[in-house]
């Protein structure tokens, strides 16, 4: 099961402003960049971006996008709701399994709770 409607980041200028201003968390598997939104919302929202270099192919993509947000789906109610997220992911993410992607995502949520939780 991946994130719902209400999670997701939608509009090309929200991406561009979370990508040009957000602060920003690396790990081997992707990059996040957050900025806190002036409207909470029930719960924060955030968008999946994979581009060629994670794989020529789209299903590969396509995968690996969707490992990501079943493996964050978990995740989502310990963010802070007036958090706006974009997730760049990785070349290093193919062909990973959802438990080695949600661990890694655990990491960060422990690790980073002062600031994006």
């Amino acid at each position: 099961m991946t994130l719902k409607s209400s999670n997701l980041l939608k509009g090309e200028r929200k991406f561009q402003l979370i990508l040009s201003q957000g602060k920003k968390i690396v790990t081997p598997l992707f990059v996040l960049r957050y900025i806190e939104n002036k409207f909470p919302q029930e719960q924060a929202v955030v968008g999946v971006i994979t581009s060629k270099k994670v794989s020529p192919k789209a299903v590969d993509r396509n995968r690996a996008r969707r490992i990501f947000k079943t493996a964050l789906q978990s995740e989502i109610p310990k963010f802070s709701t007036n958090l706006m997220i974009v997730a760049v992911l990785r070349s290093n993410i193919n062909g990973l399994k959802l438990e080695d992607v949600r661990l890694e995502i655990e990491k960060i949520t422990d690790l980073y709770t002062d600031s994006i939780v």
